[in-house]
C-alpha cells in the first residue's frame, strides 16, 4: 500500500475477505480462525495506518433472499447454514482454492467470528493514528 500511497494515489481496501482452509463440512479451525483475524486487524491497521487509505470494505456479507438463474422468477433459493462458519453461495473461493473458504468475518447465523472482533478492536484503537486526508483534484 505504501508504494502507491507514497506516489500519491488513495488506496482503499476494497472487496476484503480473509480465506482459510475448512474439512469436508466447510468447517475452519479454532487455530485458521484465529490466523484469520490477525489477517483482517493487519489490514484494518494498514489502513487506519495511511492517510490515503480512504477505508476498508469487507466483502460478500449477503442477508436475505437469493434469486438465481436456474431457479423461476420470485422463487428463492435456499442454502444450508453451517453453524460456526459463513456459507455464501455465490463465493468464488471454494471454486478457485479447494479445500479453501470461511471468508467473512460472519458464521451462518450471521454472528461474529474471531475476525469481527480483532477489526472492532483495531478500530476501537485507532486513537492517534493517521487520518485519512483527501486528495485535492
Amino acid at each position: 500500500m505504501k508504494q502507491f500511497t507514497d506516489l500519491g494515489l488513495e488506496v482503499p481496501l476494497t472487496e476484503l475477505d480473509v480465506r482459510v482452509k475448512v474439512d469436508a463440512n466447510d468447517y475452519a479451525t479454532p487455530a485458521e480462525l484465529a490466523t484469520q483475524a490477525t489477517d483482517y486487524a493487519t489490514a484494518v491497521n494498514a489502513c487506519l495506518g495511511n492517510a490515503l487509505c480512504p477505508g476498508v470494505t469487507i466483502c460478500k456479507y449477503f442477508h436475505g433472499p437469493l434469486y438465481l438463474g436456474q431457479h423461476k422468477p420470485g422463487a428463492l433459493a435456499h442454502f444450508p447454514s453451517f453453524p460456526g462458519q459463513f456459507y455464501d453461495p455465490i463465493s468464488w473461493i471454494p471454486d478457485v482454492f479447494p479445500g479453501e473458504g470461511a471468508a467473512t468475518p460472519y458464521n451462518a447465523s450471521y454472528g461474529a467470528k474471531p475476525a469481527y472482533y480483532s477489526m472492532q478492536t483495531a478500530l476501537s484503537s485507532a486513537t492517534g493514528k493517521t487520518q485519512y486526508k483527501p486528495k485535492k483534484h
